[in-house]
Formats: C-alpha cells, sequence, structure tokens
C-alpha cells in the first residue's frame, strides 16, 4: 500500500479515534476551521472514499478491534470469577454479572419480530360500549 501523506495519516488516525470526518478533517487540516461546515463535510467525505485513506482506516479499526477484544474478554473473565466466588456477598457477584451482561450487549433491547407491534403501543378504545 502506498504511503499517506501526513496530514492523510492524522485524518485517519483522529476518524478512528473519533469516528466523525469532519471533526478529523479539521484537526488533520486546521485551515479548515475557517470553512463552512458543509465544505469541511464535502472534503472529509472525499478524503474517506480515498482507496489508499479507506484501507489505512480498516487496517487500524481491526488493530484496535483486536485490542479491545483481548481486553474485553479478560474483563469479562474477571467478573465471572467474582460472579462465582462463593464467599462474596451477593450484591458484589449480582454488581459483577449486571457490568459482564453490559459489556456483552445482553442489556440492551433485542428487536423481536413482532407483527402487532404497533397494537402493542396502542391504547384500545371500546366505542361501541353500551351508553345507559
Amino acid at each position: 500500500m502506498s504511503k499517506l501523506t501526513a496530514q492523510q495519516e492524522l485524518f485517519v488516525q483522529e476518524y478512528v479515534k473519533c469516528g466523525n470526518a469532519t471533526q478529523a478533517y479539521k484537526k488533520a487540516y486546521p485551515k479548515s476551521l475557517k470553512w463552512l461546515d458543509k465544505s469541511v463535510w464535502s472534503k472529509s467525505s472525499d478524503l474517506l472514499a480515498n482507496v489508499k485513506v479507506s484501507q489505512r482506516v480498516d487496517e487500524l479499526k481491526k488493530e484496535l478491534a483486536k485490542e479491545n477484544l483481548w481486553e474485553k474478554s479478560e474483563m469479562i473473565r474477571t467478573l465471572k470469577d467474582i460472579a462465582n466466588v462463593e464467599y462474596q456477598n451477593n450484591s458484589e457477584r449480582i454488581q459483577a454479572i449486571k457490568q459482564a451482561s453490559s459489556m456483552l450487549g445482553y442489556d440492551t433491547p433485542q428487536e423481536t419480530n413482532n407483527e402487532n407491534k404497533e397494537a402493542r403501543n396502542s391504547i384500545i378504545i371500546n366505542t361501541n360500549a353500551n351508553r345507559d
């Protein structure tokens, strides 16, 4: 892969950190701070479309994912150990289980395939009730 310019590399580094191409562009290209946001957004989008830049972004994201995966797995293992220790008080065990569940995404609502989802969120009013 061809080398990126120093500014392109800085853009990639910042983009991977913050996930916002406009902010990353402003850090890598300080002159753009004087531009309209629309112009910065356009330039940052063009830069992300650059094959060399997008490949470098993917490369850094993969490296970061490997590091985070290892760290996350170690944290989960530690929390699992805490949750399984018999002599721990229950609140510490429950807290460890909650934390591990959160890290694994088990605490986020799951989308279900219900046909009557709208009906569940509606109030039904009976307009045919007897009016004695």
